[in-house]
């Protein structure tokens, strides 16, 4: 199901059922055509507008994401994430990548891994890249009172 394909055999309907007369009948054949006509403009169009959603990498046909970003974030071991990303790279072949930053429970490999197979069973996209991030550092500040002496 490949958009050459596509545009190859709606070159070659048109031209085996567009020429005058094919139908054998003079007066049909102007409706016929204009049938014709609106059926390959048609299918065009659809054909056109897909191969530019996959030439400017447009999220897959059907994708919600904030669907996506909602079973992301309902993974175990997820406390955030950033720079997700979900395109098709060419006709049948989806993607996804994705930051998740870590709430410190599990080990990035083990989160990146269920990651990446939530994606796969809900959403239907194989090729999935996730990056493991560590849960932000805790950095607690203790003023030292003043004219004390240092230790």
């Amino acid at each position: 199901d490949h958009a050459a394909l596509r545009g190859g055999g709606l070159r070659n309907f048109g031209a085996r059922r567009g020429r005058p007369g094919a139908a054998g009948r003079r007066r049909a054949d102007p409706l016929i055509s204009a049938a014709l006509a609106v059926l390959i403009l048609w299918s065009a169009w659809k054909l056109v507008t897909r191969t530019a959603d996959v030439l400017m990498e447009g999220a897959p046909v059907g994708l919600m994401v904030a669907d996506l970003e909602r079973t992301i974030r309902e993974t175990p071991g997820v406390a955030g994430l950033h720079d997700l990303h979900a395109w098709t790279i060419s006709d049948g072949f989806d993607v996804v990548t994705v930051h998740v930053i870590l709430d410190g429970t599990r080990h990035g490999p083990e989160v990146a891994q269920d990651v990446c197979a939530r994606v796969r069973a809900t959403h239907g996209i194989e090729h999935v890249t996730v990056q493991p991030e560590p849960p932000p550092a805790r950095v607690t500040f203790q003023p030292r009172a003043i004219g004390r002496p240092r230790d």
